[in-house]
């Protein structure tokens, strides 16, 4: 693996803990519950008695203790070589998705993020070098062009903004987590999620009987 690969998939393998956290915390799924929050997160970063690299470390512990794993890969070849057996990772699956429907790329900002990676001559997990990956799992039937095409496909097909109406609301639920109403309801949900889940219901009952 060369230098600069290196220096990519290492803030990419630790971005994914923050995006996670960001994306999936305090969703009703065991740890991620009160335990996997962001304010868990920021507390560990915001801790100015530590360096930033001990601040990432624990971070990363803090994970690598949840799922009950060791060690960080930033084996590039091994990373695309998992991604290329759709038969054992459903991540694969939604890699497929991105490349072929949505192009879903969480990416860094070259000013701001990862400064702490400037020993390494600045690491950027950019949009470009993550497009690049559907080539490598997938052929290089699957580019540049052919991922962008594939977005403006896709939102002709739903409609775009031409697509919203009445009986198609967007609900903006305060408070929760990616996919937060799909999961088993609490006790302690937020008045704006018990709310939510009222509407959402109301709406898959119009669509099914009316």
């Amino acid at each position: 693996m060369n230098r600069r690969r290196l220096v990519v998939l290492s803030p990419q393998a630790m971005v994914g803990d923050f995006i996670s956290v960001v994306q999936y915390g305090g969703d009703n799924n065991h740890d991620y519950r009160t335990k996997v929050t962001p304010k868990t997160v920021c507390e560990m970063m915001e801790d100015e008695s530590k360096g930033i690299i001990t601040r990432l470390a624990a971070v990363n512990k803090f994970f690598m203790d949840i799922y009950k794993e060791h060690c960080v890969s930033i084996d590039e070849k091994a990373y695309l070589d998992y991604m290329k057996k759709p038969e054992d990772s459903a991540e694969t699956m939604w890699f497929w998705q991105t490349c072929t429907e949505f192009g879903y790329y969480q990416s860094t900002s070259p000013r701001k993020a990862w400064k702490v990676y400037g020993f390494f001559g600045g690491a950027n997990v950019s949009i470009p070098w993550l497009v690049k990956q559907c080539e490598q799992v997938f052929g290089d039937a699957y580019h540049n062009a052919t991922v962008y095409a594939a977005i403006d496909k896709t939102i002709a097909f739903y409609g775009g903004v031409a697509g919203f109406n009445a009986s198609r609301p967007s609900i903006v639920i305060d408070g929760t987590a990616h996919c937060g109403e799909m999961y088993v309801e609490a006790d302690d949900d937020l008045p704006s999620f018990k709310k939510a889940r009222r509407l959402i219901e109301r709406h898959m009952t119009a669509w099914m009987y009316h």
